[in-house]
């Protein structure tokens, strides 16, 4: 980004983007098939890691120089990013920056379709078609950790 770096208003968090997350969304947008996407010129870009650069006024969870990741829905192919607070979380300490960036989407949508969606319960089975894929790994990880039984289908071996 050439210009101003952009203020956070009240309850918004500037983010400082090191990676961003290119998943299906992106590619599908770029192509011109995404409905939601805004008329070019535009930002695309759903999901980014970094550091926090700044912090509106009553943001409590974050402070300057904290790694994060972020859910963007568009812009976050930029170098300063402003997302509302609910849209970021810490990265542990575990996870480099690089890998995060790809978290928020698929993990997102992953949690969604098990938890909220579905309702799955432990003990429960799941079938995931293209298991092999970003989502399909993100559900067969989020699946045991729910302690669900999993069976997946791909295309090869």
């Amino acid at each position: 980004m050439t210009g101003n770096i952009p203020k956070p208003k009240e309850g918004e968090v500037l983010i400082q983007v090191v990676f961003a997350g290119v998943n299906f969304a992106d590619v599908v947008m770029w192509r011109g098939f995404y409905k939601p996407a805004p008329k070019p010129p535009f930002i695309p870009g759903f999901e980014v890691s970094g550091t926090v650069s700044a912090v509106g006024e009553n943001v409590k969870n974050f402070k300057r120089g904290d790694r994060i990741l972020a859910f963007t829905r568009f812009g976050g192919y930029t170098n300063y990013l402003v997302v509302p607070e609910i849209q970021v979380r810490i990265i542990p300490p575990v996870i480099n920056l690089e890998s995060a960036a790809g978290f928020p989407a698929v993990y997102s949508t992953a949690w969604i379709a098990l938890k909220e969606v579905a309702r799955a319960r432990a003990g429960e089975t799941v079938l995931m078609h293209a298991i092999a894929g970003g989502l399909g790994i993100a559900v067969l990880q989020i699946a045991k950790h729910l302690e669900l039984t999993v069976i997946g289908t791909a295309s090869t071996d």
